[in-house]
């Protein structure tokens, strides 16, 4: 039986890769708007989960939080 660990670590934006298991491929603008106005006015409340990319020491793929994921690089203006 293996344990699970869990870490926190601050990684850049380009390290984490789309999964191409993930269904949701596409989001409204008007939603991606709204999650880019709620991350600058309260932070990202709930940290993206990844795991490391198969294959490709230093890359990671995203489990959880595509859409804010998504609007990290709209908050550099």
């Amino acid at each position: 039986m293996s344990t699970l660990e869990s870490t926190t670590a601050t990684l850049p934006i380009d390290a984490i890769r789309r999964s191409p298991t993930n269904p949701r491929k596409r989001f409204p603008e008007t939603a991606h708007a709204e999650m880019t106005a709620s991350v600058r006015k309260h932070g990202i409340l709930q940290p993206l989960l990844v795991r490391p990319w198969p294959d490709e020491p230093g890359l990671f793929e995203l489990v959880a939080g595509e859409p804010t994921r998504g609007v990290v690089p709209d908050l550099a203006d």
